[in-house]
């Protein structure tokens, strides 16, 4: 039984590695836009705004993303209550972090409407 399980383990992580991969590949397609030949169809004027916001976009999607995962994840888990505050902090700060130079780190729309308010950050990025 421990012959199949290993076998089951290694077909599993080698699908995760492919699947990483590619995930990989699609970041840095996404983020290093002006790399890349402008899709076909588009005005000069398009191809220039979606390579000016594409890379915070994904960013902030991709932050978002790991947030909520993380927040499911700590609701789902027997884990101590301060524990999975922890963990959710720790993921915020490291992803406000990482997306701070890209995104500007605003991965909570409250945030990003106070700065709309305050004149810190244009409406049409809110």
């Amino acid at each position: 039984k421990s012959g199949a399980s290993g076998l089951f383990n290694f077909v599993a992580l080698a699908i995760c590695e492919i699947l990483g991969g590619i995930l990989a590949a699609m970041v840095f397609e996404r983020t290093h836009t002006s790399e890349f030949n402008a899709t076909p169809g588009m005005s000069s004027r398009q191809i220039m705004a979606f390579k000016q916001e594409a890379p915070a976009l994904f960013a902030e999607f991709v932050g978002t993303f790991v947030l909520v995962l993380t927040v499911g994840c700590v609701v789902l888990s027997s884990a101590p209550a301060a524990w999975g505050a922890t963990s959710i902090a720790c993921v915020l700060m490291v992803m406000i972090y990482s997306t701070a130079a890209v995104s500007g780190g605003n991965l909570n729309p409250a945030v990003s409407v106070s700065l709309g308010l305050n004149g810190q950050m244009e409406w049409r990025k809110v």
